[in-house]
């Protein structure tokens, strides 16, 4: 007796539709499909059949991710998500495509961002710069190499070149996707510590849209405001970071620092501060005093939120030793000359390390 459907699992299923796959039994290749382009306007209107490469990796279960191939043979651009009928009635394997053409181009793109990496760590910005950008001629896109661009110019104190790589990053959904997470905060910190305040709380401001749960993000943006002297937005910020994980250091850090600057004139003065906003400093001591209702609001919110919205924010340990003050730590270490800044209170009252 034959096996049924239902007695194969999805790897013996997928073989026997023909389906190509990689060593660990998934499906990573090139397909082709067959699109309807209309060409003309109005009566001259015409429609032709024309071959789209897209390539194909298998997410989970029956969940296939689709990007189109762009004319240097690279995956490039938005993906979306098929389930495996779709992939099976619409679509058709090019492993002939994918050995000659794209697998070639996917090597010579990491080797123009390796060849950057290993230039930039060495401090040899202008070459950097053109190993990253001979990159983003073959994937206009690619995250990686405008993260790395970008902190090119900003180590150049580039600072136009910096908005503008900036800009094109905030254009790009899949860079809040995770996977470059410590590029992201790497560049988010920079921007600060360039003194580019607003640039930096834009920056973070547009991720929060993408990655809501994130607590380094939010940290991150509080410190931008904090450094901007917006005592309102960066307490909403650190709010934020506090509901999602009131042990974090941090953030504990900057409410203390901001309960120690109240009333002391003295202080904020030294230290280039203005005066707190006694709206602020009440509801850092609400936060505090309703700690427990906060946090039992705060998971109430994301047990009722969207699977897909969830999904987005990398909540791993390893997500979050590359974010926040940790990303900041690694970057300060790998910086030639680094020092720390240290801010006292004449009486010693309070040391600030905020770097």
């Amino acid at each position: 007796m034959s096996e049924s459907k239902a007695d194969l699992d999805l790897t013996d299923e997928m073989e026997s539709f023909g389906l190509p796959l990689t060593e660990d039994e998934s499906v990573r290749c090139v397909f082709s499909t067959m699109e309807t382009i209309k060409v003309g306007t109005g009566t001259t209107t015409r429609e032709h059949d024309s071959k789209q490469y897209c390539f194909v990796e298998h997410l989970e279960d029956r969940k296939f991710s689709v990007r189109p191939v762009n004319q240097n043979y690279l995956p490039s651009g938005e993906s979306k998500t098929i389930t495996l009928k779709e992939l099976m009635d619409k679509y058709v394997p090019e492993v002939e495509f994918l050995e000659s053409n794209t697998i070639p181009a996917m090597e010579l793109l990491d080797e123009h961002l390796d060849d950057g990496d290993a230039d930039r760590e060495d401090g040899k910005l202008y070459s950097a710069e053109g190993h990253y950008n001979k990159a983003l001629i073959m994937d206009k896109e690619n995250i990686r190499a405008l993260f790395s661009l970008g902190l090119v110019y900003l180590e150049m104190e580039d600072k136009s070149k910096s908005r503008d790589m900036m800009k094109n990053i905030l254009q790009v959904k899949t860079a809040f996707a995770g996977k470059n997470e410590h590029l992201f905060n790497e560049f988010g910190i920079k921007l600060r510590k360039t003194g580019m305040f607003d640039d930096a709380v834009e920056y973070y401001t547009e991720a929060t849209k993408y990655v809501k749960y994130d607590q380094n993000l939010y940290y991150n943006l509080a410190r931008a405001n904090y450094e901007r002297d917006n005592w309102e937005e960066c307490l909403n910020a650190l709010a934020m970071c506090y509901a999602i994980d009131p042990e974090m250091k941090a953030s504990n850090d900057l409410f203390t620092i901001i309960l120690k600057l109240d009333k002391k004139p003295e202080l904020c003065e030294q230290v280039e501060k203005p005066p707190i906003p006694k709206v602020v400093i009440d509801r850092i001591r609400d936060i505090y005093r309703d700690q427990d209702k906060t946090i039992i609001d705060f998971q109430r919110e994301m047990r009722n939120r969207p699977r897909e919205d969830t999904a987005k924010a990398d909540t791993s340990e390893a997500g979050r030793a590359r974010g926040g003050i940790v990303a900041e730590a690694e970057a300060e270490a790998e910086a030639e000359g680094s020092k720390k800044k240290k801010k006292k209170s004449s009486a010693g009252e309070f040391n600030f390390n905020l770097d």
